[in-house]
């Protein structure tokens, strides 16, 4: 795996943490949520619910005791409807309350403070049937008696319902917080696993990277002190530090390479250095040898000048016959040249014909891609045709007569495919014709111009034949001027034996000068050697 791609699920890892620690929070959010939403839906309603009915049922007694003392009829009238009205809030007011309790235990509450309601309510209407007879003392002795007992019954009730109703806020606040405590412990407890997991993530990929570079520093120290290009690090990863360290390998496998074949070119070097020293030795000996022969040469020089009317007396046989083999030879060289024009012609037909032939394929080639093209348009029509016979068929009776034009359009393009594929057989049949014989051509161009050269060596002989003949006729021709320039003959022989003293005193020292340099190149070849020995390959 890549470094940039070990790097990349780590970054995912941790955004994938993120996201599992947000989610989490998330969820205990929903439930603290749900939990005050229990709180401000039905709780805090309720509170106020039972606040409205406390103050409806204050009012309704209110009004029951305003009644008793009024004595007009109108009036009481007007107050016993804002008694009905102040009954009929307490009424929904505890509706509401009752369906918004939580609990069972509330609801039994609710339920006696609704039964200690409806007990209160038979005494109100009896003191109101007494206060609208005008009969005070009745309706006092009523409220004292019967309805006040009541209505305390209904308050204790009532502080019974608020009592659970704080009770259960006060469990609901507990369990908000609970429920926050817990959405913190979670968080900080998978946080601390996520960030463990991270780091023993991070561990491992830094260590996958740290390990392969602490590796190939200690190889590259241990190759700076051994010069050991015998060993070679290891490695099964395929991300950059992987591909580095392979490609290193590469690299000593070139330099070892490298290193062997120096050495082995400093050791030829060596063995060419010792061969050479030879060879100079040889060369001073024979140069040792070239002044005695000059010496040699000094007393051969007498013996010479008395050959000398022996060559006198052969020279003129040899003019004769010189003169006679440079007829023969002018001879010879016409009819080799005539030969060579002849050849040149054929050759320059021969490479015509070539060329015609080549040109021929081209054509051929050419013919083939027309053809091509024209089988391409074949089955193109074909497949035309073959979906317009598709068509007509869909048409029924009314493309019948284009079905038939269709199935002819596909018989032409068969017959053209066919024709196409005679013609391409044809084609191909001709350009191997064509290659063939451009090959036997070029064979024969070939073998025409290894003729020529022949020919043209034939003449160059022959030139040469004629041109020696004339030199044999002059040197004959010399020859008898020499023999009457016998002392000057003498003379210059002298001076070519001291010329070659010369050379041989030259050859000598540049013989001397070879070892030296033999010397050189074999001191240089064992510090190539040297340099090389210290590394092991």
């Amino acid at each position: 795996m890549k470094i940039a791609h070990k790097i990349s699920a780590l970054l995912l890892l941790a955004a994938l943490a993120i996201v599992l620690l947000a989610g989490i929070s998330f969820y205990k959010a929903q439930h603290v949520k749900e939990d005050a939403l229990g709180i401000t839906e039905k709780l805090v309603p309720g509170l106020i619910e039972m606040s409205d009915m406390q103050r409806s049922f204050a009012q309704a007694r209110y009004a029951v005791l305003f009644h008793i003392v009024q004595t007009d009829a109108a009036t009481k009238q007007q107050v016993e409807a804002d008694f009905r009205r102040y009954v009929g809030t307490l009424d929904e007011s505890l509706a509401k309350f009752e369906a918004a309790a939580l609990t069972s235990q509330g609801k039994a509450m609710v339920a006696t403070l609704r039964q200690e309601i409806e007990a209160w309510r038979p005494w109100t209407e009896k003191i109101l049937q007494a206060s609208n007879a005008n009969d005070t003392a009745l309706a006092n002795q009523l409220i004292r008696d019967k309805c006040a007992p009541q209505a305390a019954k209904v308050y204790v009730a009532m502080d019974n319902v608020e009592r659970q109703k704080a009770q259960t806020s006060n469990q609901a606040g507990e369990k908000i917080t609970a429920d926050i405590q817990s959405s913190i412990n979670a968080s900080v407890i998978v946080g601390l696993l996520l960030l463990i997991a991270l780091g023993v993530t991070g561990w491992l990929i830094g260590r996958s990277i740290i390990q392969p570079l602490t590796a190939l520093q200690q190889f590259l120290q241990r190759l700076a002190s051994d010069n050991d290009f015998t060993r070679r690090i290891e490695t099964q990863s395929d991300d950059e530090v992987g591909v580095s360290l392979k490609s290193l390998n590469a690299l000593l496998d070139t330099l070892q390479a490298s290193l062997r074949k120096l050495n082995r070119v400093g050791h030829e070097v060596a063995g060419s250095v010792n061969g050479l020293s030879g060879t100079s030795q040889t060369m001073s000996q024979s140069s040792s040898g070239v002044s005695e022969s000059a010496s040699a040469m000094a007393a051969g020089i007498e013996q010479v000048t008395v050959s000398i009317g022996h060559v006198a007396d052969r020279a003129q046989q040899c003019d004769h016959t010189a003169r006679e083999a440079g007829q023969l030879a002018a001879t010879g060289g016409q009819v080799i040249e005539n030969t060579i024009t002849s050849i040149n012609q054929i050759a320059d037909q021969v490479r015509t014909s070539a060329a015609q032939i080549d040109s021929l394929k081209q054509r051929t080639a050419n013919i083939s891609t027309i053809v091509n093209v024209i089988k391409d348009i074949a089955d193109q029509t074909n497949l035309l045709a073959l979906n317009a016979a598709i068509e007509a068929a869909r048409a029924g009776d009314l493309g019948r007569g284009f079905a038939v034009v269709a199935d002819e359009v596909r018989k032409l393009a068969e017959r053209t495919a066919n024709s196409t594929q005679e013609i391409i057989s044809t084609v191909t049949a001709i350009q191997n014709e064509a290659n063939s014989t451009v090959n036997t051509m070029q064979h024969t161009v070939e073998q025409v111009d290894e003729g020529v050269h022949r020919a043209h060596e034939a003449s160059v002989a022959i030139a040469n034949i004629r041109h020696s003949a004339d030199q044999v006729v002059q040197q004959v021709s010399e020859i008898s001027v020499a023999m009457r320039e016998q002392s000057a003959a003498s003379l210059v022989m002298a001076q070519q034996v001291e010329r070659v003293a010369q050379m041989s005193e030259e050859s000598s020292s540049a013989a001397a000068s070879t070892a030296r340099e033999s010397a050189r190149l074999g001191e240089l070849g064992r510090e190539l050697d040297q340099s090389v020995s210290l590394y092991r390959v």
